[in-house]
């Protein structure tokens, strides 16, 4: 993969999360910048990585609050 490009995968890895879930939370996001069954590798710094990163950090924040109940 391209320096420039980066996968779910490798930003669920970088912070401990399960890519499976990161994923499953991608799509229930719903973003619509994304085809169905596209891949999620996108370009860094770009709109739609800033949308990712926005829903992991809400999936941390979740996973953080339930480990609290």
């Amino acid at each position: 993969m391209a320096k420039n490009m980066i996968s779910a995968v490798d930003m669920a890895d970088a912070v401990g999360v399960d890519p499976k879930a990161f994923r499953g939370a991608l799509r229930a996001a719903d973003l619509a910048w994304r085809r169905q069954k596209a891949s999620w590798i996108v370009r860094r710094d770009s709109p739609q990585h800033e949308d990712m990163k926005t829903v992991l950090a809400n999936l941390l924040k979740a996973m953080r609050e339930s480990r609290r109940s």
